[in-house]
């Protein structure tokens, strides 16, 4: 199960993610950062609370954290290896 809680504040979008980000949880990531899409101050993604990621729930993370701007933080040294070394 993945939980995408959004925080706003001035300037600001953060997505925290909690759980797990597995194939079946992809589509709903990708659809919270679609919503953001329009969105010009900072956008990140908290992954303090994500507990796994697996191929397509890492390639979604790297895309969002290129392409769509967003910044990655708080992310646990577990899953910054998982984004550095598993590819799609």
């Amino acid at each position: 199960m993945l939980r995408i809680t959004p925080l706003s504040s001035p300037g600001k979008l953060t997505f925290k993610l909690e759980g797990k980000l597995v194939s079946a949880w992809v589509e709903e990531l990708r659809q919270a950062g679609e919503s953001a899409r329009d969105f010009t101050g900072d956008k990140q993604l908290d992954l303090t609370g994500l507990d796994f990621a697996d191929t397509a729930g890492l390639a979604l993370l790297r895309e969002m954290s290129g392409a769509r701007g967003f910044t990655v933080t708080a992310c646990s040294h577990f899953l910054q290896e998982l984004l550095q070394t598993v590819q799609p």
